[in-house]
């Protein structure tokens, strides 16, 4: 089974992750880095 894609994109209150396909984000971060280490984690 594959997992979706993950995006970073900004937020009105950080940066965002969200799933490919998505509406809402699964979680925000104040900082673009964390939000991209989370991204990966959460793509692998």
């Amino acid at each position: 089974m594959m997992s979706k894609g993950k995006h970073v994109v900004p937020h009105s209150e950080g940066w965002a992750v969200k799933s490919e396909g998505a509406s809402r984000a699964s979680r925000v971060f104040e900082t673009q880095r964390e939000a991209i280490s989370y991204g990966r984690e959460q793509a692998i």
